[in-house]
């Protein structure tokens, strides 16, 4: 038993803890910049929230995105629609962006700082370090 003890102890690797990466980009402070805030008053405490439905203000959050990120559609003809028309690739982006925001959110509430940069931090950690 001892001797298996010990086989087992010498045999065993360390284990390392992983590692988050994150690019945050000026797209994603764009983004946070243009969050809008509010105050939840289902809560004792009146915490500022913002509402998952509607977090940059309108019920339509890629046509939000879209406007925060490329502005104004440009209007060709009388016969275009006003809702900005985006490409699936812009659409993806989009999305991807928008899942990235928690996380980038994060990042600039703990660095105190809105600065592009490739960051890590140890999982279970929020010490975002700029590399």
């Amino acid at each position: 038993m001892i001797l298996s003890t010990i086989l087992t102890k010498k045999t065993l690797k360390k284990k390392t803890m992983s590692v988050f990466k994150f690019d945050l980009n000026e797209k994603h402070i764009a983004l946070i910049k243009a969050l809008v805030w509010e105050k939840n008053e289902l809560v004792e405490m009146a915490a500022p929230s913002i509402d998952p439905l509607k977090p940059f203000g309108n019920n339509d959050i890629i046509s939000d995105i879209g406007l925060i990120l490329c502005g104004p559609p440009l209007v060709t003809s009388p016969d275009q629609e006003k809702d900005a028309i985006y490409t699936e690739e812009q659409i993806t982006e989009f999305k991807k962006l928008y899942s990235e925001l928690s996380m980038a959110l994060d990042i600039v509430m703990f660095t105190g700082k809105f600065e592009p940069g490739n960051y890590r931090t140890k999982t279970y950690e929020r010490e975002w370090i700029k590399k």
